[in-house]
């Protein structure tokens, strides 16, 4: 009887010790209210406990990784999207539960990997070798037991809709809807701007209708939008890329080396840049220098300086194209194309 007493005793504390280990309803729901978008950091120091079951509430992790060095694309294009899922279930349930069935608690949590030389210790734990990887735990399991979820395959809040109706039906809750993100900013500009274009209509409306209506306007415009477009900056724009990122050695990349399809925010603006200046170059040449040509027509003196001045368009245009080329030869090794060798300072 004592023996049988004891064990029993032994295995009460044991299972109260593993319960007092295991995060709380309220513990998670203090962490994901501090959190601007209700998202409980997993650091090195409460990964276990935060994870620990036995568990009585669902919870999603995202392992991510956002150092530039490691260019991982897909976790900058789906953390806004993991943000917009995660604030949209705490903007009607604070509390992380399930107002239809309160036996229904839900909560998110994310581990980033933003140093590559301090792999935090959850990465370590799970052998996490691609990223990102989502993880989701069901009440009633430990740590160790967790399904891994698909990605949406749509993008920004197509993708955060996908996402939440396939999670209602994981779950088994219908209280869940998304809501956008609202950007005051883009509303004060657009405000803003308005205001002043219709300002500058109604006080200066015969120089506003002259410039309108100027061809030189409107392909100095079309141009610079052609150029803009070239560079890249749409795709940079809608993928979220990073403007820079690392070397092995810790040292600062402007081009993403080997790379055809992706690139760095700051290589598209030196590629527009290079077509830019390509392109005024070319005009002034082809245009420019027949007028500058006429004006110093019959001066011997002035043809030196036509001469000079065409030299130096030729010499700059010739330049440009090398570092287009050398840059080119940096995003694809089988480039076969090399005028001058720059790739060393573009590097």
């Amino acid at each position: 009887m004592l023996l049988d007493r004891f064990v029993s005793v032994c295995i009460s504390a044991l299972l109260l010790a593993t319960t007092a280990l295991a995060a709380t309803r309220e513990e998670l729901a203090i962490k994901a209210q501090k959190s601007s978008n209700g998202i409980i950091e997993l650091d090195d120091y409460s990964f276990k406990d935060t994870l620990e079951g036995p568990r009585d509430f669902y919870l999603i992790a995202l392992l991510t990784c956002t150092e530039p060095g490691v260019g991982c694309t897909a976790c900058f294009e789906f953390n806004p999207v993991f943000e917009t899922i995660a604030s949209s279930w705490i903007h009607d349930h604070p509390e992380g539960i399930s107002l239809e069935d309160p036996s229904k608690a839900l909560y998110f949590a994310k581990a980033d990997l933003s140093d590559a030389s301090a792999v935090p210790e959850i990465f370590k734990f799970y052998n996490i070798e691609r990223v990102p990887r989502l993880m989701f735990f069901t009440p009633g399991g430990d740590i160790n037991d967790y399904h891994l979820l698909n990605l949406p395959q749509q993008k920004a809040n197509a993708g955060a809709s996908e996402f939440i109706a396939n999670l209602k039906i994981a779950v088994g809750i219908n209280d869940y809807q998304v809501y956008e993100p609202r950007d005051w900013s883009t509303v004060i500009i657009t405000a803003f701007s308005t205001f002043v274009i219709i300002y500058l209509l109604r006080k200066h409306s015969k120089i506003v209708t002259a410039v309108i209506s100027s061809k030189y306007v409107w392909g100095v415009l079309c141009c610079a939008f052609i150029t803009l477009m070239s560079g890249g900056y749409m795709y940079n724009k809608m993928r979220g890329t990073p403007l820079a990122g690392t070397d092995n050695n810790g040292g600062v990349v402007y081009f993403w080396p080997n790379e055809f399809q992706n690139q760095y925010g700051i290589e598209s603006q030196i590629v527009s840049v290079l077509y830019g200046a390509l392109s005024i170059l070319f005009l002034a040449l082809v245009l420019g220098i027949p007028n500058l040509s006429s004006f110093y027509k019959g001066s011997a003196s002035g043809t030196m300086i036509v001469t000079v001045i065409c030299a130096v368009l030729v010499v700059v245009i010739y330049v440009l194209f090398a570092g287009l080329t050398s840059l080119f030869g940096i995003k694809s090794a089988r480039y076969p194309f090399e005028l001058i060798k720059l790739s060393s300072l573009m590097s």
